[in-house]
């Protein structure tokens, strides 16, 4: 059992296993052998506390099984089992072999497999002794028919399980009056005496990207009860204790997805470039299913004979769509309206009729004569079958002439430098959705739900224009960019028919009015760098940052008597300027940058909060260092100016970064205190850090017995 076992056979053969706890027979299962192909069966056993004796088996029809990368799972505290469970780690193999069959057992051998894991089929067949049987289909591969499918992934799966009961630790397949449920599902309204599972991934890459989602389980407990399984044997867990002794928490999958994502980026034909740089959109639909208490439970029939069989039966929980998204459309699209310069300008200038002649070399004599009279000479010097020493040395002489580059008479350019440039480019992306919400509460079975019965109905329609110019002069000396965004958004709740209570209506309207916009925003940044042409202060200048809301649309009704106020730009009104910030950086840099110090000024300017403060960079080889601190007013309503914290870092990094060394420190001016400081260090993945803080300390009181007590003032 500690092998992977091929099923022998000719071009077809059939294999039957039958497994027996004793002398009666609890699974029969079938395999084939696949012509040309090998048929791998991988058995593994064990003992959990709440499903009992397991035994899982995964039959590879098409495909091989990857590499296990997965531990032990020994769960036991002795030190001597933690070295076992190491050195079984370690014995494992790093990576598949080719494998060679020798009987009817596959061996391993020295050469590495180069073939695909990724695509497999495989058939899945588990027998619990407590919870039941489980039958699957597993697959990764597209059949030739398809080839117009990128991928496909499929999952289906189906299981005769009966409810697990719980007592005094006990897990039990009997009720405590001795009774034994087998679990039901529903699908489409059909009750079914057996629970399922199916998934499809399917993608599409032509003439759209489409990728397809669609999960279905019967319950949410499914996949707790029976995925989770194991296709190789952890022999030391099963010698060392036979059973898995960890601790049991019932999970649930509470929320599923079906979706559909299309995806299209265009090719822009070249007479609309650069006007249209790129477009692309993108359609989303989804359906969100949700988990909720199975009202009808306690009508069940197995539920009357009060046995606790409705508190624990996977039943009890069911399905059903909560948010249906018809629609989610998003486009985006970009392209530049204008720029300076166009395309490198050309100035030509005039044709000569007449063959421009090279000039005379160094030695006064033509170049086409000189090339003739040296082939002369050597063909003399062959006739006479000797070479002369005047022949060498005119060789020689060759060696050391200057050459001059080829002309031809093609007309002559010159190039207008690019000092000046201008883009006005734009970006536009509207996005639309379109929900279907539905309501649990009314909901008492999974075949009580109604498609029509709708809770509400939301649309959100957001169509952002940005238009941005920038301009550039003699490499950053002087750059400006200006943006425009206009940002309108549409919100509403056309039907709201789920929502009994008035006050939820007019809370849902005054949240859409609220939601509703439609903004002018204007956003600037200028750079001025007048030593941009010495290197060692390029980065030198002056900068200002502004954001201006040209145009707000305000909501000041209510959901009876909706009102809005258009308000314009106001440069008293911090809601009207957002960002009005001016820098000022001086900085300098050695050494292709391997030292380097800065000082940069920030002053926040009114309508904001008055702001000033200081930010101080050096750069050494392997050291960074910062020191920040400022001073800014404390409120609108209190003009005082206050200090800000004094924060200073520094960094040190070793061995190509492999060693790290870093000290951060904040230093409160106002109360004239250490807030924090924090000394760590690193070496690849290990950290060690030492912290030290302002804050509260507990004393435990052992006197009053009260416990942990938090101290009234802050200490460092």
């Amino acid at each position: 059992a500690s092998r992977t076992w091929l099923l022998p056979g000719g071009e077809f053969a059939f294999f039957n296993a039958v497994l027996y706890v004793g002398p009666v027979p609890v699974m029969y299962f079938p395999a084939f052998y696949y012509p040309k192909d090998e048929l791998v069966f991988n058995p593994v056993f064990g003992f959990r506390p709440r499903e009992g004796f397991y035994f899982q088996t995964t039959t590879y029809l098409y495909g091989r099984k990857p590499l296990d990368s997965s531990s032990s799972t020994s769960t036991s505290d002795d030190s001597a089992t933690e070295s076992a469970k190491g050195i079984y780690n370690f014995m494992k193999p790093s990576s598949l072999k080719e494998q060679e069959l020798q009987g009817i057992v596959l061996h391993n051998l020295d050469k590495d497999y180069k073939g695909d894991t990724s695509k497999y089929i495989k058939f899945e067949l588990d027998a619990y002794s407590n919870l039941g049987f489980f039958a699957g289909i597993e697959g990764n591969v597209i059949p030739q028919k398809l080839s117009f499918i990128s991928s496909m992934k499929y999952d289906v799966a189906m299981a005769f399980s009966n409810t697990i009961f719980s007592a005094q630790g006990n897990y039990l397949s009997l009720s405590p009056k001795g009774n034994k449920y087998w679990d039901r599902s529903n699908f489409l309204g059909l009750d079914l005496p057996f629970r399922y599972k199916a998934k499809l991934d399917l993608s599409f890459s032509n003439p759209i990207n489409v990728s397809i989602s669609l999960p279905l389980y019967s319950d949410p407990y499914f996949a707790y009860d029976f995925e989770n399984r194991s296709e190789s044997m952890d022999w030391l867990s099963y010698l060392m204790s036979g059973k898995d002794t960890s601790e049991i928490n019932i999970t649930e999958i509470s929320s599923l997805a079906w979706k559909i994502n299309a995806t299209k980026s265009f090719n822009i034909p070249g007479f609309l470039n650069p006007y249209i740089s790129s477009a692309s959109f993108s359609w989303y639909s989804a359906i969100n299913i949700s988990s909720t208490s199975n009202a009808s439970i306690s009508s069940d029939s197995r539920a009357q004979n009060a046995d606790s069989w409705a508190y624990y039966s996977p039943e009890r929980k069911i399905y059903y769509p909560s948010t249906i998204t018809p629609v989610k459309f998003n486009m985006n699209m970009n392209g530049t309206l204008f720029s300076w310069p166009q395309v490198s300008q050309k100035v030509n200038t005039e044709q000569y009729d007449i063959p421009l002649v090279k000039p005379t070399d160094i030695y006064g004599e033509p170049e086409e004569e000189k090339q003739t009279s040296e082939a002369e000479k050597t063909l003399e010097g062959e006739k006479a079958g000797e070479e002369s020493k005047d022949s060498k040395d005119k060789k020689e002489e060759e060696k050391l002439e200057l050459t001059f580059t080829e002309l031809t008479s093609n007309p002559l350019t010159t190039y207008i430098p690019d000092s000046f440039t201008y883009r006005l480019t734009y970006n536009f992306n509207p996005d639309i959705v379109f929900q279907i919400n539905y309501d649990e509460t009314s909901l008492t079975s999974s075949q009580g739900f109604d498609w029509s019965k709708k809770k509400s109905d939301m649309y959100t329609i957001k169509a952002p224009l940005q238009i941005t110019s920038s301009m550039n002069y003699a490499q950053n000396f002087l750059s400006m960019t200006n943006d425009f965004l206009y940002n309108p958004i549409w919100q509403g709740h056309p039907n709201t028919d789920g929502y009994t209570r008035a006050e939820d209506i007019t809370n849902l309207k005054n949240a859409d009015y609220n939601a509703e916009s439609q903004t002018i925003t204007n956003k600037n940044v200028i750079s001025f760098k007048p030593f941009v042409y010495v290197p060692a202060f390029a980065n030198s200048g002056i900068s200002w940052n502004s954001t201006f809301k040209l145009l707000r649309k305000k909501y000041n009704g209510d959901a009876n008597n909706p009102s809005w106020e258009y308000c314009g730009l106001d440069f008293t009104d911090a809601d009207s300027v957002t960002e009005n910030l001016l820098n000022l950086t001086i900085a300098s840099s050695q050494q292709e940058n391997k030292f380097s110090q800065s000082f940069v000024l920030s002053s926040t300017i009114s309508p904001q909060l008055p702001k000033v403060s200081g930010t101080l960079h050096l750069t050494f080889p392997y050291v960074n260092f910062s020191l920040s601190t400022g001073v800014q007013q404390k409120s609108k309503e209190d003009s005082k100016w206050i200090k800000n914290p004094i924060d200073q870092t520094v960094q040190v990094s070793l061995l190509d970064s492999k060693l790290n060394f870093s000290q951060s420190l904040s230093y409160n001016l106002e109360d004239n205190c250490m807030e924090s400081l924090k000394l760590s260090a690193s070496y690849k993945t290990f950290s060690l850090s030492y912290v030290m803080l302002n804050t509260y300390a507990y004393n435990f009181d052992d006197v009053n017995h009260t416990g942990w007590i938090s101290e009234t003032t802050k200490s460092f």
